[in-house]
């Protein structure tokens, strides 16, 4: 199935000239993580821990946001949001899923490049969050939403959203 992945960081600008999310970052992928430290090999019983949240990260090419990036990084910036919109690609595109961070800032940034293949570099950077919102909206058979499924977690209070 043919994505688009698009992440849109309040005061980063983008390449994106999609006209939904114009502006907005074109990523190639991302990866994060919820887990929760178990104590059933520790006794009598099993308990869980608290949750931990590893950091939000990404690749994306070289572009007009890679300044930002690496000055935000290097800086300590804080952003009010970064929200990620996933969608199937097509003549009616649908946005299958929605991430949502609050009180950002860019953790680290790596960028890597090879001559061989004429290839721009490619970056990967992580974003750490205060809270997160994961939210699927599946598809009917029209093509149209149907609902959406939520789960959020405030890593301040410790407790979902």
């Amino acid at each position: 199935m043919a994505s688009d992945y698009l992440l849109e960081i309040e005061g980063v600008k983008g390449e994106s000239t999609d006209e939904t999310f114009k502006a907005s970052i074109d990523i190639d992928s991302f990866s994060w993580a919820c887990m929760n430290e178990g104590t059933g090999g520790r006794g009598g019983g099993s308990g869980s821990g608290k949750a931990n949240f590893s950091d939000f990260q990404f690749n994306k090419w070289c572009d007009s946001a890679s300044h930002d990036l690496i000055k935000s990084c290097a800086t300590g910036k804080h952003f009010a949001k970064a929200v990620l919109h996933c969608r199937k690609a097509g003549e009616k595109p649908h946005e299958f899923l929605t991430v949502t961070m609050e009180d950002v800032f860019i953790s680290s940034f790596n960028s890597s490049g090879s001559s061989g293949g004429g290839s721009i570099p490619l970056e990967a950077a992580t974003l750490n969050y205060v809270k997160i919102k994961y939210e699927y909206k599946p598809q009917d058979k029209k093509g149209g939403g149907s609902g959406n499924l939520i789960a959020g977690y405030d890593r301040a209070l410790n407790k979902p959203i």
